[in-house]
Order: C-alpha cells, then sequence, then structure tokens
C-alpha cells in the first residue's frame, strides 16, 4: 500500500508550522531505518512524504504521480480544541469560505485529489499559537505530532477521532 503524506502550513506562524513537522519527521525516520523489521510499518518506498508549505495545489502534478492508496494531508485547524487535539476533518467539515493561509481553499483541493488517489484524510491539529514570525511549535502541540508520525508509521491512523458535531468550526488554517 503506497502512502503520501502533505503536510501544509506556514513554518514562520508557529503551530500553523505543524505539516511540516511531521513531514520532516517522517522522512529523517525513514532514512534512520536501515531495513524492515515489521512487515506492518511503513517503509520509505511505500512511504513519501512531502512538505507543501502553504501552497499545495502546486503539488498535484505529484499526487498524480504517485497514484498513492492513501493520501494524508496534515495542517493546523482551528476545531475549538484543547492546543495539540488531532482529528480526522470530514470533507464536509471544512468551511470553504474560511479565509486561510492558503491560495487554494483544502476542501476545493480535496475534492480534486480525490479522483487522482484512493482514500483522502485530512488531519487537523489544533494550534496553540499562529503568531507570525515564530518558527517553533508549541509543546502541545509538537507532541501531537510525534504522536500523529507514531500513527502514520504504524498505518494506525483510524485511531484519532472524527471531528464531530454542530458547534462552529472556523475552518484550516
Amino acid at each position: 500500500m503506497k502512502q503520501l503524506v502533505l503536510g501544509v502550513g506556514n513554518v514562520l506562524q508557529g503551530d500553523d508550522g505543524v505539516g511540516h513537522y511531521v513531514v520532516e519527521r517522517l522522512n529523517s525516520m525513514l532514512n534512520a531505518v536501515p531495513q524492515r523489521s515489521d512487515p506492518t510499518d511503513i517503509t520509505a518506498q511505500e512511504l513519501v512524504a512531502v512538505d507543501c508549505g502553504t501552497i499545495p495545489e502546486s503539488f498535484t502534478s505529484l499526487v498524480r504521480k504517485h497514484r498513492s492508496d492513501s493520501l494524508v494531508i496534515v495542517d493546523a485547524a482551528d476545531m475549538g480544541l484543547a492546543a495539540g487535539s488531532l482529528r480526522i476533518v470530514p470533507p464536509d467539515r471544512i468551511s470553504v469560505l474560511y479565509a486561510s493561509t492558503h491560495s487554494l481553499p483544502l476542501s476545493l483541493l480535496i475534492t480534486y485529489l480525490a479522483d487522482l488517489c484512493g482514500e483522502v484524510t485530512l488531519v487537523g491539529v489544533q494550534p496553540h499559537t499562529m503568531e507570525f514570525g515564530s518558527d517553533t511549535l508549541s509543546s502541545p502541540v509538537r507532541d501531537a505530532a510525534e504522536a500523529l508520525v507514531k500513527l502514520i508509521l504504524e498505518r494506525q491512523l483510524w485511531r484519532l477521532e472524527l471531528l464531530e458535531g454542530t458547534r462552529g468550526f472556523g475552518g484550516l488554517m
């Protein structure tokens, strides 16, 4: 099973850089493992992790090229939860009208990408701070990112809760 992970966000806005962090950790861990010891673990040949910055729409050709079975998009999302909370964000919960740090709303991008690969999963990470000029993650978001990396490598994203409910959801950052 081939998996593609896209990290989205601005590394100069604090916790909005969580997608970048997850991609960097995945790549460093995959490059550090010389061989597969557990058949359920993902190897570098089965996982491609790419930092898309604030323009994930520029990476659609990569998604088309890899034709992965699973596409995971990681981004900071203001979900009204405790900082560092992880949720799978269903497409109908992404606000198209939300003013974000991305050029194109992720809801439109995901609709387009769904035709280029198998399953598309958007993982939102609740930020603590998105102060411009800060290039470090807050402790709760860094801890959540480390947990997410482990879940991705162990093929256990199904353990994450789905973002549900009707209370206000601001959309992706």
